[in-house]
């Protein structure tokens, strides 16, 4: 939130991707590697997740905003910061992974 405030729309969403990223793998619903691709992280999430539809969705839409944000070098505006925070808080609401608990 520091990186929008200081206009850098950019870092932010790549701050708060790897956030959810993070959590989602505190939570037991991905397995974190360098190797792994964001493809493989949304193959992860639909089978440990398949009933979580919502949480699917929303980080399918970080996904592609992310990439295009940051590998694509595209402008993201106030409206898609909005989008990407909402999905982001959705993403670090989710429960764990049956079988799964967290501190």
């Amino acid at each position: 939130r520091e990186q929008i405030q200081k206009g850098e729309h950019r870092l932010a969403v790549r701050a708060l991707f790897l956030a959810s990223l993070a959590h989602l793998g505190e939570r037991g619903l991905i397995r974190v590697a360098r190797f792994k691709s964001n493809r493989d992280y949304g193959r992860e999430l639909d089978l440990k997740a398949h009933s979580q539809a919502e949480l699917r969705t929303a980080f399918g839409e970080n996904v592609g905003l992310f990439e295009r944000t940051w590998y694509g070098l595209h402008q993201i505006g106030a409206e898609a910061i909005d989008h990407f925070i909402r999905n982001y808080e959705h993403i670090t609401r989710a429960p764990s992974a049956p079988g799964q608990t967290h501190a």
